[in-house]
Formats: structure tokens, C-alpha cells, sequence
């Protein structure tokens, strides 16, 4: 693994806890755009990464919503204890 790669991992991971807050804060749903406005113009790179692993975790939904579009919404499960999140989030990595 090379250092830029490393840091993108790292940066994810902090941004991890921001999306399930401002998620949590939603109980209708978020959408992608709205939710990409809310983070550091730095950041915006890694969004899409951050939100795929919680994707793939389990942790959010991703729900179609007419016209056209998408909201997503924290699950049950992500409303876990954080010790119970941080461990299948370090699996999903592995």
C-alpha cells in the first residue's frame, strides 16, 4: 500500500462517522447530492468511497425515490453500538 493510498483510507474512515450522523439526523433520507454538499471541499474525492463501504456494510440503504433518484438512510443495524460498527467495518476492509 503506498502513502497517497493509505491517507485516502484514513481520511475515509473519518469521514464515516460525519455521513452516519448527518444520515441519523434524517429519519426520511438523505440524498446524494445533499449529502456531498455537507462535507469539506477537500474531502469530496473520497465520498464516494466512504459511502460505498457503508454500503457494503450494511450500515445504509440506498432507496429509489419517482421521478427519478435516490435517498439513503441509516439502517437498524447501523444504529448499533460504535464497537459493533468499527468491527465489521475492519472486516470489510480485510
Amino acid at each position: 500500500m503506498n502513502d497517497t493510498t493509505a491517507a485516502d483510507a484514513a481520511q475515509v474512515r473519518r469521514m464515516i462517522p460525519r455521513i452516519r450522523r448527518m444520515l441519523s439526523e434524517a429519519p426520511h433520507g438523505v440524498s446524494r447530492s445533499d449529502l456531498r454538499r455537507r462535507l469539506n471541499s477537500r474531502e469530496k474525492h473520497l465520498y464516494d468511497a466512504a459511502l460505498g463501504l457503508l454500503l457494503a456494510v450494511g450500515d445504509v440503504v440506498a432507496v429509489p425515490v419517482e421521478p427519478r433518484g435516490t435517498r439513503y438512510l441509516l439502517t437498524d443495524v447501523a444504529r448499533q453500538p460504535e464497537q459493533a460498527r468499527t468491527s465489521r467495518l475492519e472486516t470489510a476492509d480485510n
